[in-house]
């Protein structure tokens, strides 16, 4: 064979699409998350229970969460989506998705078609449709898809109180709370070397000595749903770092949270014995697997422990303000801060991070915390310092100097203060919120608002949306998605 022959046959086996599966047709990057051969023009990640995605989807983020709406993707997101696809895998035709993520429904000019995504028992991501399957770059899917909001899960699939009663037997105005043990999920904040340089040292090198060594399949998490939860409403979520390797929330904790309406997640092993980034990994995975499990309400999300475990929850009030919305520290607190110990070496509780950068450090401001000590605790005067730190910087904190609590947890009610302050930067906007759009309800007609079966004009439903959009998650916004037909 000559050396033109041997270029030419070159350039026919390069020609020649390799195939991607068994029993299915070859696919290209441009195949998976196409239309009939041609590009989409736009698309809607859907939640994996949503197989109805609306004709003409809301601009309220609060109606497209009710809806299991992700995400809008363009041409352009979705060409970025198209280069995740692994065409020189094979797959068997027997591949199955074991745990759907998402829904990808795409609209082109041709027609629109639907793409299922979802993680195969090995563990890496299938994407298939009716034409075929493709393996996604894990990496590169995820990096993506960290930037969709993650949908509350299958309301068909909602935890069912044991203690409810059947439909025909008038329902108790409160319930009772109960505990569900729900799968472990891994958090998409991974802990690694990168992350914790950029939360914890500001781009720099971090100081954890240990690296991240959990296997999320290895934890468990208990889940404990407040008297009073409703499926059709989401709830807040307060996650509690014990001291010791156990998932009982202690009982100080539980009035408050029934009070709030908020669900407890505890990981089981997060005592002070594990290394700090195990421990820092597993609150950020009891917020994944508490959602995975329930619907949460993503501006009440809540760290809180006792002694290292309050340690812990001040690390990550400063690092992740893109997950946690406010913390209790009680009887132990850290901070960005060298606090001196006033004796006469010159020595210093040591600052366990530094603050984040840019957006991260921007969230920050809007965010409480709270310390819990008394001067029977040997880390009051730390406490108290590292409080006063911290309001002088002009962050929103308070420490609760109980007289009588020495290094224990306080009583109920006191705790139940603690959490009051906390959340009221949260009532206060809420309440704000929902005084702003009064006139907006005013103005509708209230027959029609309450009449179900009356036909809303064009203006009364661009009004309704509007309010869900001015106060999401207040009560004349949940009048309104109601009327609306969100359920």
């Amino acid at each position: 064979m000559n050396r033109t022959t041997l270029i030419l046959a070159a350039l026919l086996a390069t020609a020649v699409p390799k195939a991607s599966a068994v029993g299915t047709a070859p696919y290209g990057q441009e195949d998976i998350f196409s239309i009939q051969g041609r590009p989409a023009k736009s698309a809607l990640v859907l939640a994996p229970w949503n197989q109805s995605p609306p004709e003409h989807p809301p601009e309220s983020p609060m109606l497209q969460e009710i809806a299991g709406i992700a995400a809008s993707l363009n041409t352009n997101q979705i060409r970025s989506l198209n280069r995740t696809a692994a065409t020189e895998t094979r797959i068997d035709e027997k591949t199955t998705i074991t745990e759907p993520l998402w829904l990808i429904h795409l609209t082109g000019r041709t027609g629109s078609q639907t793409v299922r995504i979802g993680r195969v028992e090995q563990g890496w991501i299938l994407a298939e449709s009716t034409s075929g399957k493709v393996r996604l770059e894990t990496d590169a899917f995820n990096r993506i898809s960290k930037l969709w909001i993650t949908p509350r899960p299958d309301p068909a699939a909602a935890p069912q109180n044991p203690n409810q009663q059947p439909d025909s037997v008038p329902q108790p105005a409160i319930s009772e709370p109960f505990t569900v043990a729900p799968a472990p999920i891994a958090s998409p904040i991974r802990l690694d070397s990168a992350s914790l340089s950029e939360r914890f040292a500001r781009g720099r090198a971090h100081s954890f000595t240990a690296p991240l060594t959990r296997t999320i399949n290895d934890e468990s998490f208990t889940l404990r749903i407040p008297a009073g939860y409703q499926q059709s409403r989401p709830l807040g979520l307060l996650v509690w770092i014990n001291p010791i390797p156990s998932d009982d929330p202690p009982p100080q904790i539980l009035l408050a949270a029934d009070t709030h309406n908020l669900a407890i997640v505890c990981p089981a092993n997060a005592g002070n014995l594990r290394p700090v980034v195990d421990r820092l990994q597993l609150a950020l995975d009891a917020v994944q697997t508490a959602r995975n499990t329930v619907w949460v309400d993503r501006s009440r999300i809540y760290i809180a422990g006792m002694s290292g475990g309050g340690r812990l929850s001040s690390m990550l009030w400063a690092a992740a303000p893109d997950v946690f919305t406010g913390a209790i520290c009680v009887v132990g607190i850290n901070s960005h801060h060298n606090i001196p110990t006033g004796d006469s070496k010159g020595t210093v509780w040591p600052a366990s991070q530094r603050l984040p950068r840019g957006d991260l450090a921007a969230s920050l401001r809007a965010h409480p915390i709270a310390a819990i000590s008394g001067p029977k605790d040997f880390n009051f005067i730390e406490s108290r310092a590292r409080i006063r730190a911290l309001s002088r910087e002009g962050f929103h904190a308070r420490l609760f100097d109980l007289p009588d609590l020495g290094h224990t947890m306080p009583t109920e009610q006191q705790f139940l203060a603690a959490l009051r302050w906390v959340e009221l930067s949260y009532t206060e906007k809420n309440d704000q919120a929902a005084r702003s759009v009064a006139n907006l309800i005013a103005r509708l007609d209230p027959e029609t608002l309450a009449d179900p079966a009356k036909q809303l004009s064009t203006r009364q439903r661009r009004a309704l949306e509007r309010i869900t959009l001015i106060a999401p998650w207040t009560e004349p916004a949940w009048t309104a998605a109601i009327r609306l037909g969100y359920k």
